[in-house]
């Protein structure tokens, strides 16, 4: 499918991410994922950002003209993070592209296509966006065909151990280190209430590999990468473990398309818990029934 997709939760809870795993699971893998957060780009910029513009538009253009994000992304997905800060002016331009598939780019008379699936995101609630003198409500229903909740880390904590071994997988390979967690230290990054979500999540898991490289962690220094008093995080950890029926996380984490199949394989059956079944399924996720008909056959997926 090219329904457009918005991705609604907290500020940090993983909304490219999610973006981002809807686009691989989708028809347009092989093509471009393109990404831009609404309120990062001046507002005089993000036409040009999104849109392009010809030869001589404005002072300060490229002579050659540039190539908006719509047409980076033809074929693929086009990721608008913070869609509610997108500026009046723009709503009504993305409006008339999402109603035709078509644009102009600054300074420009022709009229051109391109087939690009779009996904939105935002940390207001549904009603929050809905209902904002901010924002236009035709537009709105037009991004809003398939809305996705992502629930606060805290409340999912069967997400912690996989996304800790994620983020240790590419931040491994990034600073070419070797970070060791001991099950101790894991079960008290499962205890933590990670008030700044995924992001946070992510941020101390860069941390532990810029300051600690190669030796393995010990409770101090956790608290100190933390920030966090250790008398209240000693509190806070007799709070929550990890569950009784889980083992020990290992100290090693396994491959990144091991952590990503098992993200995979997650959403699947949330999805078909949404909504009854394979076909009801793929098509909230924008992915061919077949693939999930696949995974069950291959037995690495289980809908009961």
């Amino acid at each position: 499918t090219s329904s457009p997709v918005l991705i609604w939760g907290e500020t940090g809870v993983g909304k490219e991410i999610m973006a981002a795993l809807i686009h691989q699971l989708s028809d347009r893998s092989e093509k471009p994922f393109v990404a831009i957060n609404c309120a990062s780009i001046p507002d005089e910029l993000l036409e040009a950002e999104l849109f392009g513009y010809e030869e001589g538009s404005f002072t300060g253009a490229k002579r050659s003209g540039k190539k908006g994000l719509l047409e980076e992304a033809h074929e693929g997905t086009l990721f608008l993070d913070e869609i509610g800060e997108l500026p009046l002016k723009m709503q009504s331009k993305l409006l008339r592209f999402l109603q035709g598939g078509n644009f102009k780019k600054i300074g420009g008379n022709k009229t051109q296509s391109v087939d690009v699936r779009i996904l939105c995101a935002t940390n207001l609630t549904m009603d929050q966006l809905m209902n904002s003198k901010h924002f236009r409500q035709d537009l709105f229903y037009r991004i809003a065909v398939i809305p996705v909740f992502i629930p606060p880390l805290r409340d999912r904590q069967e997400d912690i151990p996989p996304l800790i071994l994620h983020f240790i997988q590419i931040f491994n390979a990034k600073y070419k280190t070797d970070i060791k967690l001991p099950a101790k230290l894991m079960n008290r990054l499962y205890a933590y209430e990670w008030p700044g979500n995924v992001r946070e999540l992510k941020n101390v898991i860069e941390r532990m590999a810029i300051m600690y490289a190669s030796q393995e962690l010990n409770e101090e220094d956790l608290e100190l990468i933390l920030n966090i008093n250790p008398r209240q995080a000693h509190q806070d950890s007799s709070v929550r473990d990890l569950p009784a029926s889980e083992p020990a996380m290992p100290v090693m984490p396994p491959s990144l398309p091991k952590a990503m199949e098992q993200f995979e394989e997650k959403w699947i059956r949330q999805a078909y818990q949404m909504t009854g079944s394979i076909i009801g399924a793929a098509k909230l996720l924008g992915i061919n029934p077949s693939t999930i008909h696949r995974k069950l056959k291959k037995g690495i997926l289980r809908l009961d």
